[in-house]
């Protein structure tokens, strides 16, 4: 969420990743963009193979063309 009278947008990727060894790969994204001050942005992803998962999700919140990052990892799962 930005500030009403300052956001004029926000784009939320998720990037779903894969724990390999020590590392984490990529293994899908998705991303969104909406044209208003708040962000509510879900996804799924069926069929994984086994493993431990996080999702990344990463929003840009925009002033025009100045925008702030903000990234959040979740808990891991596993399967």
């Amino acid at each position: 969420m930005g500030f009403s009278d300052k956001t004029t947008k926000v784009v939320v990727t998720h990037t779903l990743e894969k724990k390999s060894g020590k590392w984490w790969i990529d293994v899908t994204s998705w991303s969104k963009t909406f044209n208003t001050y708040t962000a509510i942005y879900s996804t799924s992803k069926s069929s994984l193979s086994s493993g431990t998962y996080r999702l990344k999700t990463v929003a840009k919140v925009y002033n025009g063309s100045d925008y702030e990052t903000i990234t959040i990892y979740s808990k891991t799962a596993s399967c």
